[in-house]
Formats: structure tokens, sequence, C-alpha cells
């Protein structure tokens, strides 16, 4: 006679990880273990899944009409085979990295019948330069593009044969991305 004894609890799947969301992120990503597959839910209750890459890496990609909000949090379960699915993991969004724009360049105050045009801007940048005719026509003349700005953060450009600086014309110096 033999008594039959509970069931041997399977082994739970280790924790995922997550890199911390910020707002705004279209993916979501952190570890596992390699080849598991991972289930991200929003705050919304969608669910995304994800697979554990070989290196234990996965990446959940948002669909087109969801978006993280700063202070939602998500959570991210992972499974492995026949393990147990792991321990829920929260991480909570953090605020949008700001987006890193080039520094506006600026013209320095050319007089009319100069020949060089001068400003700054951010060192290794490009800007082009132009210049808008003063009669109000809308009429503008390219001076340069792909200005160089200096590791000192000035740039110079020659203006071109040709073309006169006449009082009241505007300049402008574009940043170049």
């Amino acid at each position: 006679k033999a008594t039959v004894g509970a069931k041997t609890p399977e082994e739970k799947t280790a924790a995922p990880t997550v890199e911390a969301p910020k707002a705004g992120d279209k993916e979501i990503k952190g570890t596992a273990p390699a080849g598991s597959d991972v289930t991200v839910k929003l705050p919304d209750g969608t669910e995304i899944k994800a697979k554990a890459d070989q290196d234990g890496k996965w990446t959940a990609t948002l669909p087109a009409d969801k978006e993280l909000a700063e202070n939602d949090e998500i959570k991210v379960v992972a499974k492995d085979g026949d393990k147990e699915p792991s321990e829920e993991v929260k991480a909570t969004v953090g605020a949008k990295t700001p987006e890193e724009k080039t520094a506006a360049p600026t013209v320095t105050a050319p007089k009319a019948g100069d020949k060089e045009i001068k400003g700054t801007g951010k060192a290794g940048a490009k800007v082009n330069i132009t210049k808008e005719n003063a009669d109000g026509s809308g009429q503008g003349t390219e001076i340069a593009r792909d200005v160089v700005v200096g590791n000192d953060g000035t740039w110079t450009a020659n203006v071109p044969e040709g073309v006169t600086l006449a009082e009241g014309d505007l300049i402008y110096a574009t940043p170049k991305e």
C-alpha cells in the first residue's frame, strides 16, 4: 500500500529585469532566462509578448496606439519552458528624456558691404547661411552651405562674389542636423 504524495513543486522561472522605461518610449527592454517567454502588462491591461534571446535580452514593442506616461506602472513576468512563471516585476515609468537639440547658431551683426559673415554655434556642427533681401520681395540668396563651427564655437562664411549685403537684409544661420 502506498500513499500518493503531493506533487513536487515545479521550479520557478528566475525573475526578469526591466530597464527603466521613460515616458514616450516605444520599447520596453530587459533581461530574463535565455529563451524564456516574457509578458509585459501595461496599466490598461494590454499584454505585450517578447522572447529572451540566447543572451537573455528581450525587447517588447508597444502597439502604435499605446504610449507610456510618466508614473505608469508596468508589470513583467517571464516563463521558462515547463517551469512556473517568475515573480511579477514592477517598473515605474520615469520622466521623458529631453530631446538633444543642436543649439541654434547665432549671427554677429554684419554690416552693409561686408565680405564675411560670422557667428557662433555648437563646435563641430554645420550651419547653412542665407540672406533675405531687405526689399521685402521674399527673394533669398544662399551665401554658404555646410559651414563647420570651429572648436572655439565660432564660424565664418565668405560672402560669394556677386552677392552684396545691403542694409536691412536678413541673414539666417540654420543648423544642419
